[in-house]
């Protein structure tokens, strides 16, 4: 198990490979002037730890649109930091071609562009273009690279690096732009969003293809967020705004064609069981028509809703230790077992963010309240372990379920990456980095062979 990031250093983004010991395996430098995929995409690193991705070219920003266009991503070796690929994403007439579409849409605007100029369209084809034009992501083998490309015109579609033979093949092909992109559990569909412009109250257009390109599912009417796959063939979207936060939940089940409502008011906490058929919501019940505030049990075959508790809570994870199914903690609350039947029983004290182990065995626990550090639980009916009393945040545990990896400091400080041992290792600090780089990107495990 390796910890791959991304350093600042004085030109551009170097990538650091370190080991569980904090000793230094690899640092790869990128070109001078090189950037990372977009902060809604991936990181860009092979789950195997054989390729990363970075860009080059310009223009980033709109006050360059008549400058030299030749955005170019790279695919390169963790091994030497040799490019495997260098894909140049767009045309030589990409700004013509952007104001060309521009002055089609404003002779015949669709409603959401109905009065505006076509300069102002064009600034707005464009500020969508750049939001996912960085957006990448690897299958879960890590052979596939999914990525935005304008290769063959104005706007942006899905385009497929193959790593074995080094193809590239275009999946997709729409007048939108694509914002995001996120493979299936097995591999076989990419599911992405699109839009023609992207700003506040913009709508967004979901679709899913097949890895091959033999088909293409459309999913309008809106889900600008992604909350992951319930299943291998079925995605939870939300909608989300200031104030109310996340709202209208639903299922794009990819098998049907269809977009299921599940849940249309506000919500915080979401957990779902293996198989997706089971789903746990809490509730602040600040819109118009909510059930109420709560803690609710949603059976995804009936569509039926159980009311569990009267209050909120915060952080709820799948983890069918002892006689409980879900775990659950809130922002007053102590943390909650609760059963398939939809009893809750509290088995610690404290307020937690809640993270449980690939293979279901621990429960960490990141104090967000009275309570700071790190904490293990290896059954409901253990005590707590204490791995880290610093203030602890944003956990992501090892694919074989040994390692937890967390940020270790305060939000305001610079931002330690740190690891340890589920059982009793000292926590070992691999790198401090600047409070700027604290969200993005994001260090991830790597596997390397």
């Amino acid at each position: 198990m390796y910890v791959a990031y991304f350093a600042p250093t004085s030109n551009s983004p170097s990538l650091v490979i370190k080991a569980v010991d904090g000793e230094t395996v690899r640092i790869v430098p990128t070109p001078k002037g090189a950037y990372l995929p977009s902060p809604y995409a991936e990181s860009g690193i092979s789950p195997h730890g054989k390729y990363f991705v970075y860009y080059t070219g310009s223009p980033r920003w709109l006050e360059e649109l008549n400058h030299k266009f030749d955005l170019t991503l790279h695919v390169a070796s963790i091994v030497d930091g040799e490019d495997r690929a260098s894909i140049r994403l767009v045309r030589d007439t990409f700004v013509d071609d952007v104001q060309q579409e521009a002055r089609a849409l404003a002779s015949n605007p669709p409603e959401e562009l109905d009065g505006d100029s076509s300069s102002e369209i064009a600034a707005g084809l464009f500020d969508a273009f750049l939001v996912g034009i960085t957006s990448v992501a690897w299958s879960p083998d890590g052979r596939y690279l999914a990525f935005a490309g304008a290769i063959d015109g104005p706007s942006s579609d899905i385009y497929l690096y193959d790593t074995e033979n080094g193809s590239v093949r275009r999946l997709t092909s729409g007048p939108d732009e694509i914002l995001k992109i996120a493979w299936s559990p097995d591999g076989r569909w990419i599911m992405h969003g699109s839009a023609k412009v992207w700003e506040m109250g913009s709508s967004l257009t979901n679709h899913a293809v097949r890895f091959d390109g033999a088909q293409v599912v459309s999913f309008p009417f809106g889900g600008a967020f992604d909350r992951g796959w319930l299943t291998d063939h079925k995605y939870l979207v939300t909608e989300g705004a200031n104030g109310i936060g996340s709202y209208d939940l639903a299922v794009l089940d990819i098998d049907e064609g269809q977009r299921i409502s599940v849940w249309p008011w506000d919500f915080g906490g979401l957990a779902w069981d293996a198989t997706g058929s089971t789903l746990l919501l809490s509730s602040f019940g600040i819109a118009a028509g909510s059930p109420g505030p709560g803690l609710y049990k949603i059976d995804m075959s009936h569509a039926d809703r159980t009311k569990l508790a009267d209050d909120p809570f915060q952080s709820i994870e799948y983890w069918p230790a002892g006689r409980y199914e879900f775990v659950a903690t809130g922002f007053e609350h102590g943390l909650f077992g609760i059963t398939s039947e939809g009893n809750l029983q509290e088995i610690a004290d404290g307020t937690w963010i809640l993270s449980v182990s690939p293979d279901l065995t621990s429960l960490a626990l990141f104090g967000s309240a009275e309570k700071e550090g790190l904490y293990i639980m290896d059954d409901p009916n253990t005590s707590l372990r204490m791995l880290d009393n610093r203030d602890a945040y944003r956990g992501k545990w090892a694919p074989d379920s040994n390692w937890v990896m967390y940020r270790a400091g305060s939000f305001q400080e610079d931002s330690t990456i740190t690891v340890t041992k589920a059982n009793f290792a000292e926590p070992m600090s691999l790198q401090v980095l600047p409070i700027r780089m604290c969200q993005y990107p994001e260090p991830v495990w790597i596997v390397a062979r």
